[in-house]
């Protein structure tokens, strides 16, 4: 499966023609004539149904191309939703000054507004809850190799 998910994530980044568009992750589930390809997309300034409908018919075209090793298949485009954790580098960009919840491969976790991205980690604006309901702030960093999850978390 692996094989055929990068060729479709190289399908899938040929056609992405908008700067602001970019590849979340490509999953192939399902056996033989029953397969099912998920495509998460996103994007800087917000992903769109007829976006995602366009991507869909343009690749649709391409795997029938490459005669997609499935003789019926069903192909899903979307954004991976807000409950999603973040995956690359370009979520992190998007998703700066928002408040994040981040879990550390020693089970620690961390919660604060995420101020900056660099290639190799992340600055936080870490929430320290103290005694009488107090929140102080302390700035971290975290390296990307420490990270286990990272979630928006979302307030109304």
């Amino acid at each position: 499966m692996k094989d055929i998910e990068k060729n479709i994530e190289a399908l899938v980044e040929k056609i992405l023609d908008k700067d602001d568009l970019f590849l979340i992750d490509v999953k192939v589930t399902g056996q033989f004539d029953n397969k099912k390809i998920l495509v998460h997309l996103d994007s800087d300034n917000g992903l769109d149904v007829g976006t995602c409908s366009t991507v869909s018919k343009k690749l649709s075209k391409e795997l029938d191309i490459m005669d997609f090793p499935a003789e019926k298949y069903r192909l899903e485009i979307s954004s991976p939703g807000i409950d999603q954790p973040l995956k690359t580098k370009r979520q992190y960009l998007k998703n700066r000054e928002k408040t994040i919840k981040v879990v550390l491969r020693n089970n620690e976790i961390k919660k604060g507004r995420l101020l900056q991205v660099s290639d190799n980690d992340i600055e936080l604006e870490n929430e320290i809850k103290e005694k009488k309901k107090k929140v102080r702030y302390d700035l971290i960093t975290i390296p990307f190799e420490d990270i286990l999850k990272t979630n928006v978390i979302v307030t109304f």
